[in-house]
């Protein structure tokens, strides 16, 4: 006899499964549950439909460089880094994969020079996470800044972090959770906008004073300063 799951009692409705994901595989169990009768079943078919959504991708942006299933611009995740070049204002369209166990991760490279907000606009038709990575010292030295955002399904979200100068991945990868097939709900869109942080200065008394009178200013950015007398 077939390993099935015993007797459902009483019956279940295949609404059971409304919100399951479809993807994997599938078991039919077939029980004879009344004495006295023979018979077969010659053929049996099931129809799913998905509730999946998808995005618009915004005119003018760049593709990523890799195809769905491909692995190019996967950062310190691969064995010699590699990654895809992002802009200020650039918006870069691409897909991701996840199998179950491997997931598709994408890192675009860009470059701050002074202290700076850096914002990621996204959306997938995946649910989805962003993240800043510093890789300013290498992949050996690698560091996510801040906590990064998770999106969801189709939703549009903004992440900003404050980020001093150097060398960042924008990091744009599948959540662990549904699998994610190339062909089908995998496509994305991503933009960078960055916003120079305007240094705060403050005196710590007077700025009016004469010698030996002295006055400590501070800075909110940077870690190296020049003054200048005026």
């Amino acid at each position: 006899p077939a390993p099935g799951p015993g007797t459902v009692s009483p019956p279940a409705l295949l609404s059971t499964f409304d919100t399951y994901n479809p993807n994997g595989v599938w078991s039919l169990y077939i029980v004879d549950d009344l004495g006295g009768d023979v018979g077969s079943i010659t053929s049996w078919s099931i129809t799913i439909t998905t509730s999946g959504c998808s995005i618009t991708i915004p005119g003018g942006a760049t593709a990523e460089a890799e195809s769905c299933g491909a692995d190019l611009n996967g950062g310190c995740n691969m064995v010699t880094p590699a990654y895809q070049n992002i802009s200020c204002g650039e918006t870069v369209s691409g897909t991701g994969w996840y199998d179950g166990s491997t997931r598709d991760t994408d890192w675009y490279l860009f470059t701050v020079t002074s202290g700076t907000n850096a914002t990621l606009t996204a959306s997938a038709e995946f649910d989805f996470q962003l993240f800043f990575i510093d890789v300013t010292a290498g992949c050996a030295s690698q560091a996510i800044v801040g906590a990064g955002l998770t999106g969801t399904t189709c939703s549009s979200i903004t992440y900003t972090e404050n980020l001093p100068a150097g060398t960042y991945a924008a990091f744009m990868a599948p959540q662990f959770g549904s699998v994610i097939s190339c062909g089908s709900g995998d496509a994305y869109y991503m933009t960078l906008d960055m916003d120079p942080v305007t240094p705060v200065i403050s005196a710590s008394g007077a700025t009016s004073f004469c010698q030996p009178g002295s006055v400590t200013l501070t800075s909110t950015e940077g870690t190296t300063y020049s003054w200048s007398p005026g």
